[in-house]
């Protein structure tokens, strides 16, 4: 008999969550760096490099703050258990 839905990992949904976030801001970021160079000819295709190096940038950027906010819950979390008279921050 089913005991029902397991619980997901947050680790599972932060990939998840980045490889979305990274399509879109590749795509964003080297769309808009694609534009700029179908507008302006002479500069094809450093516009569109740009783009796709700001768009991984800043998907990184938010794996790694985000990374870092799950692994200070983890903390808070692991320290609230073992001195259950203390609050959490």
């Amino acid at each position: 008999m089913p005991k029902g839905p397991t619980p997901r990992s947050p680790w599972v949904l932060l990939a998840t969550d980045f490889g979305y976030l990274l399509l879109a801001s590749v795509l964003l970021f080297g769309g808009g760096g694609y534009w700029l160079d179908r507008r302006r000819n002479a500069t094809i295709p450093w516009f569109t490099l740009a783009g796709i190096l700001l768009g991984l940038a800043v998907a990184f950027q938010s794996l790694l703050r985000r990374m870092g906010e799950m692994e200070r819950r983890e903390k808070a979390r692991k320290n609230a258990q073992d001195d259950p008279g203390s609050s959490p921050r």
